[in-house]
């Protein structure tokens, strides 16, 4: 079946490497060192249009076609986001990223001083930057020294931790995550930057909208070219070669099958969903 055929635009996230340069804590993918095929990529989308295409990995910088993969996917998508860690963004890196109108999505991982150069000149250039960070216990200390970067910054994200490479994962129940982001949405108020974040909790109402699942918004293909309905499954069941995956396997979701108490009248959503952080929230964070 042509993917074309319903003439529907998907959002589609590319890890094109499983390799990085460095070793975060929470990061839920196993390293194997291995890179996409821009030949066999070319042949599986070729017939496709995308609504946004998020390049990803490990680390997309490192792959050796990287230039080369962004210039074809570009023409394939309305919009184009990269995810990086930051630490191999250079002038000529970012002068490229905005001839091919290219987002970037930086992993927030200390207060990022040491890149301050690097996004005065992005935004300078006017290439849209954004933020995502895995909120945990030290954020705070993070944030605090944010205000430097802020004003180059279009959006954060703050992501539920969902790393399922140790066994002592230990996910965070609605009050903690809740405290949490009631800690930092404080923080940031005064720096005006809008946030985001993933609820993972919500009120056990019926509601479709927010009760959506994100396989159905987006897909997420592995390094070798296979696709999931979630970038959490690439490690545990096997990928499709079908573009048109509709289901969301919920049923192997690492995170939602992991055991937690959850108090009445709340329950645990897709962890992936992402919503704008105000002071009352889905889950009242009032």
């Amino acid at each position: 079946m042509d993917p074309m055929e319903n003439n529907k635009e998907i959002n589609l996230a590319i890890c094109i490497t499983r390799n990085c340069n460095l070793s975060c804590e929470f990061c839920y993918m196993e390293m194997t060192g291995q890179m996409i095929n821009l030949d066999i990529l070319k042949k599986n989308l070729s017939y496709n249009k995308f609504k946004n295409v998020y390049l990803t990995g490990g680390e997309p910088f490192i792959h050796p076609q990287c230039k080369e993969i962004i210039r074809w996917i570009r023409s394939r998508c309305s919009h184009l986001f990269i995810l990086t860690n930051g630490t191999l963004l250079d002038r000529n890196w970012i002068r490229y990223l905005k001839a091919f109108d290219v987002n970037i999505i930086l992993s927030l991982r200390d207060s990022m001083n040491n890149m301050r150069k690097k996004l005065h000149e992005a935004n300078q250039i006017g290439l849209n930057i954004n933020i995502n960070h895995i909120l945990t216990q030290n954020t705070m200390g993070i944030l605090e020294n944010f205000s430097p970067i802020s004003g180059y910054v279009k959006n954060i994200t703050f992501l539920y931790p969902t790393s399922t490479n140790h066994n002592n994962l230990n996910l965070y129940g609605l009050n903690e995550w809740r405290q949490l982001l009631m800690e930092a949405l404080s923080i940031l108020k005064p720096l005006q930057v809008r946030t985001y974040y993933e609820p993972a909790f919500m009120l056990n109402l019926d509601n479709n909208k927010l009760i959506r699942r994100i396989g159905y918004e987006s897909l997420y293909m592995d390094v070798d070219c296979t696709y999931f309905t979630c970038c959490l499954l690439a490690d545990i069941i096997k990928g499709s070669s079908d573009l048109n995956l509709s289901k969301c396997d919920l049923e192997f979701c690492p995170v939602l099958n992991k055991a937690m108490k959850i108090p009445n009248g709340y329950k645990r959503i897709c962890p992936l969903i992402v919503e704008y952080l105000e002071e009352y929230s889905i889950f009242d964070l009032s």
